[in-house]
C-alpha cells in the first residue's frame, strides 16, 4: 500500500490506478522511446552542416541586419571607414556594438581594452561610458593611435582615453603605489 497523503488515514494501492492513466503512461513511456532511437539513428550520427549563418562581409543579409540594427555614433563609422582600407585587423563594428552594450548595461566607470585596436573599439567603448568613465588601451605601437584620435576629438571622448603604448603585461601590471591605493580596477576588459 502506498500512502499519496490525500487524507491523512487513506491509502491507495497500485490495482486501483485507473486504466485509462495507466494507457497515457505506457503510451507517454513508448513516444518517448521512439523519440529517442529515431533521433539516434536519423539525426545524431548525420554529418552536420557548417553552423555559420553568414558567407561572408558581405552576404547580402549581414548588410541587411547591420543596416537595421548597427547604432554608429558617425565619428566612429568615419573611423571604421579610414581604418578598413588601411587594415581589416581591427574589430567590426557589430562586436564593438556588443561590447559597448554590455560596459553600459553593467553601468561600467573603467574598462580596459588590449589588442591589436587602431582606435575604434576605445572609441565606441568610450562613448558609453558615463562623464568620469575612463577607457585604458593598450597600443604596441603609437602610429596605431594616431590617427584615431581626431576621430576621438569629434565624437568628444578624447579626454576619456587614455594611451597606455606598451606591451599587454606591462599593461596589466600595476604599479605598487596604485596597489597600496587601490587604484587599479576595471571592470571589463577587453582583449582582441
Amino acid at each position: 500500500m502506498i500512502s499519496f497523503g490525500l487524507n491523512p488515514g487513506s491509502t491507495m494501492s497500485f490495482s486501483n490506478i485507473h486504466r485509462d492513466a495507466a494507457v497515457g503512461v505506457a503510451l507517454l513511456g513508448v513516444s518517448f522511446a521512439v523519440g529517442v532511437y529515431i533521433g539516434k539513428k536519423y539525426f545524431l550520427f548525420q554529418r552536420k552542416k557548417s553552423q555559420k549563418i553568414f558567407e561572408g562581409h558581405d552576404d547580402p543579409r549581414r548588410v541587411y541586419l547591420l543596416r537595421l540594427s548597427l547604432r554608429e555614433h558617425p565619428a566612429a563609422k568615419k573611423l571604421r571607414q579610414q581604418l578598413s582600407s588601411i587594415t581589416p585587423r581591427d574589430v567590426s563594428s557589430d562586436a564593438a556594438q556588443l561590447l559597448g552594450n554590455l560596459a553600459k548595461l553593467i553601468k561600467s566607470q573603467r574598462v580596459l581594452d588590449i589588442g591589436r585596436s587602431c582606435g575604434y573599439n576605445p572609441l565606441v567603448l568610450a562613448l558609453v561610458l558615463p562623464a568620469d568613465g575612463k577607457v585604458t588601451a593598450s597600443f604596441s605601437e603609437t602610429e596605431n593611435s594616431s590617427d584615431a584620435k581626431e576621430f576621438w576629438r569629434e565624437a568628444g571622448v578624447d579626454k576619456k582615453i587614455d594611451i597606455q603604448v606598451k606591451s599587454a603585461e606591462q599593461t596589466l601590471a600595476p604599479s605598487k603605489r596604485d596597489l597600496e591605493n587601490e587604484r587599479i580596477w576595471f571592470d571589463p576588459k577587453v582583449v582582441e
